[in-house]
């Protein structure tokens, strides 16, 4: 990925910076995770469709089978409409899509309205709240240091860059990609600490300013863990 980018970004006359290769990485990842994701989908549709297809031959060939209705059929869709947005609908749609379009018995097709009328009417159907989003805009832009596991000193940059939030790892003078999790956990230890705090160690630590990471070269700045510049900004 990096390679291709270097190819894109040299044609154009530079080379890519640290956030267009971190945002290409991350676009590369999200779209395998979404074609996995998409694969397994389509799998599990091919799957329950295959079985309501085999249900509904099972039904159709008894001498007395009758197909649906197209009134039935309509009922099914409005109740389902009814449960949109619930944990029911996410399974039940798709099942009943596949044996409609199996043809579904008059029989049959009864069976499942009073299924779903009984959903609808009950409703103890539990939605799935969404999840909360943290944006930890109570982190600035920095550097900090914060206690891993082994009680050791970790050390991280935070960054923005188009709204988007970014968390390094850093190593020697090397910053390095980590997981979302544990990003996520060495943003809350941030938050923890205090990032006053976080930064502060940073700073003792490594003799660097916690907002530019450049080196502190006065008395003043090495007490105070932040340059002249940043500090008057």
């Amino acid at each position: 990925m990096s390679a291709i980018l270097n190819q894109l970004r040299q044609r154009a006359g530079r080379i890519p910076t640290d956030a267009e290769e971190t945002r290409a990485v991350q676009l590369k990842e999200l779209q395998e995770d979404h074609a996995a994701y998409t694969a397994k989908m389509e799998l599990g549709d091919r799957l329950m469709a295959q079985q309501a297809k085999a249900t509904e031959a099972f039904h159709l060939n008894r001498p007395d089978a009758v197909k649906a209705t197209d009134k039935q059929v309509g009922f099914i869709h409005a109740l389902l409409a009814k449960l949109e947005g619930t944990t029911v609908y996410a399974t039940a749609k798709p099942w009943c899509d596949a044996a409609i379009a199996a043809g579904i018995t008059k029989d049959r097709a009864s069976d499942v309205i009073t299924r779903l009328k009984g959903y609808v009417a009950n409703a103890p159907v539990v939605t799935t709240p969404p999840r909360a989003f943290d944006a930890y805009d109570d982190i600035p832009d920095g550097y900090y240091a914060v206690s891993n596991n082994d009680g050791d000193a970790s050390f991280y940059r935070v960054r923005r860059h188009n709204g988007r939030l970014f968390i390094d790892l850093q190593v020697s003078d090397s910053f390095n990609r980590i997981p979302w999790v544990t990003r996520k956990a060495a943003l809350d230890k941030i938050r923890h600490d205090t990032p006053q705090a976080a930064g502060e160690r940073y700073a003792r630590e490594l003799g660097r300013c916690y907002r530019c990471g450049r080196t502190l070269t006065d008395e003043t700045s090495r007490e105070l863990g932040i340059g002249p510049t940043c500090r008057n900004k």
